[in-house]
């Protein structure tokens, strides 16, 4: 009877693959009928109403920005940084968590 060496590397980096496959299309269920399904987002929204509707920081959506996940808009004619409701949304629908 073969034993299985649960300290192999590459036996462990398997079960976690797998684990990962699992895991992810169903992460991705639960955010999108629990948490994005009842906070449609408003067509522009400010740096601080992106913050407070993904309930992250400022810091976290910038490095967003800087990875080019997310991308700001600026209005002809306004100082302000906007961002598109429906780009964030599904930037984060098509950005599994790593």
């Amino acid at each position: 009877m073969d034993s299985i060496n649960l300290f192999n590397k590459s036996f462990i980096q398997g079960i976690a693959e797998s684990i990962l496959k699992l895991l992810l299309p169903t992460l991705k269920n639960f955010i999108e009928e629990t948490y994005l399904a009842n906070k449609e987002p408003k067509d522009l929204m400010r740096p601080e109403e992106v913050c407070n509707w993904l309930g992250i920081s400022i810091p976290t959506l910038d490095k967003a920005v800087k990875k080019g996940v997310v991308k700001k808009h600026q209005l002809k004619g306004t100082k302000g940084i906007y961002y598109s409701g429906p780009e964030i949304k599904k930037a984060i629908l098509s950005n599994p968590i790593k």
